[in-house]
């Protein structure tokens, strides 16, 4: 897979370190995916030849020490009669055109680009990095942007129905700004006592910047604006607080010293800054220290991308305000910056940028809106810091690794129609005419639909033939890779298939580094479907086809597509449903002879002590505030085994989690149905019950799961059993079960699942009094 990122303003601005960044954190995703990835960018001359070379050799020097010293593609741009013309420099002309014509997906970060330059490429998709302006510029006519076959935001707003600004009858893909975890490490240990921040002051060059449509809007748009309204903080909180920033045209000590400076570019005659009048950099400089600010020049701390790192990793957290508009447009924008700093494990206070599905406030990130709640978020993070850095890292790791976001990327733009008409149209899977002689097809999909056929004919009791198969690849899988399929078949009909590929070696990286790569969980899973599900009326997905040849690489199955998972779903009966269901699974599952489940691991002795002692070699490593916790579990879990082996034991799901129920779309009696089998086993029926409830429920939302549980259990097996029982054994496989995961990894550092399973465990550990006061619900 070839990709080719097009930065903008990286090779001519070689002292900003954190520019560098931005565009860095995407190629180093890509590179971690297995891509081939050049970097493509415009080189604007100085007219001063012996400058220009230094600027690019130190340039390629930069890119060879991230990987990208032999694929970077830089041009310079001339028009002569009337055409545009490219010099390339650092590759052979052939080769950077062969790159260009080659390349699986040019993704583009310059709004610019030269409309000639992007038609060398198949496929082309836009990087939205300033969300709210960049919609703002192209509706008011401000920036005039090239066609791409699709359009990547960063902002969380972004076509929604209640962005407050245009879509620009844009079809717009959602995304996050990533950070490559490996290259920005969790460090605990904190060397510096500021909090920090890089920042602009002017924006615009140096030259200032504001927001105006020629009209009505107008308003200065600048970091200046907005950390001045702030300016009371070190002295009222007592804290260390200094700002890194790029004052002047530039940030050198004589721009910065300079008492005036000229009316910035782009302010409309007559008009001026909406607060904080104009005066010399030095006024502002004198104005901050008086308050107790600690003010450094960018270009002295973060000139290299190394340098701007050290300076992060020196902090003790980040403070930072945003650009008026970030506020105006109420966008949820997030800097790529201030995800760095938390990567790091350094606790961010930023301004609050409008409501966001995965910006928290409170937990490791804090976002402050007026001056009081600045202050109070400084002193709730020295209050908690051990906890705040920790979670901080965690969140970038759950939202923001590069590799997922990359992941997402090439899914979205590799499995959808490239359309140079996509406006107004959300983009559709590539649809491919299979029976047409005349269409090349590569050899997977050629072998997919010859399985798949085989299957349906068997299924229908006659020959079919597929004409058409659409491959869409679904983004939020988290262990096997798959697809949904949307099949036309020679009788006009249609049918949606879920596909899944079980091969170990292609899990996604995240199952990867905690499964073993053996094949004995995908044929379990397809053996599930073979001999337990397809046979028994258990409401599952339909079994279509399987194709299990290891020698190939092969491990296919294909299901019925049944519609999205519940994991999202805010239905409280859909989630009694779920227990329902399991409830009659078990129910019915336990009177299954050895015959049809001896492929199945079950859950003896054995199997409880090794996972004790798992956990029992691992508590030396794990951070001493997590011990007494798990040395609390761990007594209580090895106590409990005899009664764990007593419990009513069936064939289980083993990850009964929302992501694996399905809503069935249309609704029929069964409201869902369950996929993903590969952790089945023979085990306490009341486990999978255990699983669904884990997370942040309240008291309510678990006791209204469990009684649904219960009732249908009761009614589905004629065994009695007793309310009070059933949630001791409950508590006991909560337990278990929190254990189990904290044995996948090594400790907080490594995952962010550790530290939500930390918090599970805590919260079992304190739920004996909720148990009390379920049992007292359930007997008035």
């Amino acid at each position: 897979m070839v990709v080719v990122i097009s930065a903008h303003n990286v090779v001519n601005a070689p002292d900003v370190g954190g520019h560098f960044w931005v565009f860095m954190q995407y190629a180093q995703g890509f590179l971690r995916l297995g891509c081939d990835v050049y970097w493509l960018e415009r080189f604007r001359d100085t007219q001063d030849r012996t400058r220009d070379a230094a600027i690019v050799r130190d340039f390629m020097n930069r890119m060879q020490r991230y990987g990208l010293g032999e694929r970077v593609i830089l041009y310079t741009q001339h028009q002569r009669a009337g055409v545009s013309r490219y010099e390339m420099i650092g590759m052979l002309q052939s080769k950077a055109e062969r790159v260009c014509r080659d390349a699986d997906l040019l993704l583009n970060f310059n709004y610019s680009i030269d409309p000639e330059l992007l038609s060398r490429f198949r496929r082309t998709a836009l990087v939205d990095i300033d969300p709210g302006l960049l919609q703002f510029w192209i509706s008011a006519g401000q920036l005039v942007v090239p066609e791409h076959d699709l359009y990547f935001t960063t902002g969380e707003t972004v076509g929604r129905p209640w962005a407050r600004f245009s879509d620009c009858g844009l079809s717009w893909v959602r995304i996050r700004p990533p950070v490559c975890l490996d290259l920005w490490p969790y460090i605990p240990n904190v060397a510096g006592e500021k909090f920090t921040t890089v920042s602009s002051w002017w924006g615009g060059s140096g030259q200032g910047e504001f927001i105006t449509d020629g009209k009505e809007i107008f308003y200065e748009n600048n970091k200046r604006v907005t950390f001045l309204d702030f300016v009371e903080l070190p002295r009222i909180t007592g804290k260390p607080l200094e700002l890194a920033l790029c004052m002047g045209s530039g940030d050198s000590p004589a721009a910065a010293s300079s008492e005036r400076r000229s009316p910035p570019l782009g302010v409309p005659a007559g008009s001026g800054p909406d607060r904080h009048p104009y005066v010399g950099d030095a006024e502002d400089r004198r104005v901050l220290g008086s308050y107790g600010w600690s003010i450094r020049l960018a270009q002295e701390v973060a000139r290299t991308p190394e340098l701007y790192q050290s300076y992060i990793q020196g902090s003790r957290g980040e403070f930072s305000c945003v650009k008026p508009s970030c506020i105006k447009f109420q966008n949820a924008w997030v800097s790529d910056r201030t995800l760095c700093y938390m990567a790091t494990g350094r606790p961010a206070i930023v301004q609050d940028t409008g409501p966001s599905d995965c910006l928290p406030n409170g937990e490791g990130m804090f976002r402050f809106s007026p001056l009081d709640e600045a202050a109070h978020a400084l002193a709730a993070v020295d209050a908690g810091y051990a906890r705040h850095s920790r979670a901080a890292r965690e969140l970038v790791e759950a939202y923001f690794d590069s590799k997922k976001i990359t992941e997402r990327i090439l899914n979205s733009a590799l499995s959808l129609k490239m359309r140079s008409g996509n406006r107004n149209a959300a983009a559709r899977p590539i649809e491919i005419e299979v029976s047409n002689a005349n269409v090349q097809i590569d050899t997977t999909t050629r072998l997919m639909t010859e399985t798949l056929q085989d299957g349906l004919s068997t299924g229908r009791g006659r020959a079919v033939r597929i004409d058409a198969i659409a491959r869409e690849f679904f983004e939020d899988s988290s262990s096997f890779a798959t697809e949904r399929l949307r099949v036309r078949l020679d009788a006009g009909d249609t049918v949606d298939v879920f596909f899944k590929d079980l091969n170990p070696q292609n899990q996604l990286e995240a199952a990867r580094l905690v499964r073993s790569t053996k094949l004995e969980r995908g044929l379990r899973e397809i053996e599930m479907y073979r001999q337990v599900l397809s046979t028994n009326g258990f409401e599952t997905a339909q079994l279509y086809a399987s194709r299990w040849e290891p020698e190939r690489g092969i491990h296919w199955l294909f299901l019925e597509y049944v519609g999205p998972s519940l994991k999202k779903a805010t239905d409280p009966a859909l989630w009694r449903a779920a227990a329902q269901w399991a409830a009659r699974f078990h129910a019915k599952a336990r009177l299954l002879p050895d015959t049809q489940t001896n492929f199945l691991p079950r859950y003896d002795r054995a199997h409880y002590q090794r996972c004790a002692a798992r956990i029992q070699d691992k508590l030396p490593h794990i951070d001493p505030e997590d011990r007494p916790v798990i040395h609390a579990a761990l007594d209580h879990f090895a106590a409990s085994i005899d009664r764990l082996l007593a419990l009513p034991q069936s064939v289980i799901h083993g990850e009964y989690y929302g992501h694996n129920v399905i809503i069935r779309r249309p609704s029929p009696d069964c409201r869902v149905t369950v996929i993903d089998w590969e952790s089945a086993a023979i085990g306490p029926s009341f486990l999978d019950l255990a699983s669904l409830s884990a997370g942040k429920w309240n008291s309510e939302q678990k006791l209204a799961m469990r009684r649904a549980y219960f009732e249908e259990y009761k009614s589905a097996s004629g065994q009695r059993i007793e309310w009070d029982a059933f949630l001791d054994a409950l508590f006991d496989l909560s337990v278990y079960q929190a254990l189990v995961w904290l044995g996948w990894w090594p400790d907080r550092n490594f995952s962010r699942h550790f530290g939500r399973w930390i918090r599970e465990l805590e919260g079992i550990m304190h739920e004996p009094g909720e148990t009390a006061l379920q049992r007292g619900v359930a007997n008035t």
